[in-house]
């Protein structure tokens, strides 16, 4: 017999022992600095250039990563001045990004091509 604490936080199992859950999905909104519309904007402007479509690839490449960004943000790890950094699949760019667990947020500072140097986004 299961019964569940307040919040859902633990479970009581038949042995009498609580056990903490270890899964608890936690919501974050995700907020954008401006200057991440112009890097995405740059960078499939030169893939439209490449390829006929290329730009709209690099855009679901880019929704993907964010969609995985939210699913375990911390799940990346801090790679400078507690910001993270997560690689979009096929294409050389990156996430960079900071959690606020204050206010449930996942900012994301910027989208930026590897070769790029990281203090770049400092001032961000």
């Amino acid at each position: 017999m299961l019964h569940c604490m307040q919040f859902g936080i633990a479970k009581r199992y038949t042995s009498g022992e609580f056990r903490l859950k270890t899964s608890i999905p936690k919501m974050y909104k995700v907020l954008y600095l401006d200057e991440v519309e112009d890097d995405i904007a740059v960078a499939k402007r030169w893939y439209a250039e490449q390829q006929t479509d290329l730009d709209l690839r690099f855009a679901a490449a880019v929704k993907d990563t964010l969609s995985s960004i939210l699913k375990m943000p911390s799940a990346y790890a801090v790679r400078y001045r507690n910001i993270r950094i997560a690689h979009t699949k096929v294409f050389p760019y990156n996430v960079h990004f900071y959690i606020d667990e204050a206010k449930n947020q996942v900012v994301i500072i910027g989208v930026v091509h590897n070769k790029r140097h990281n203090s770049l986004f400092i001032d961000r």
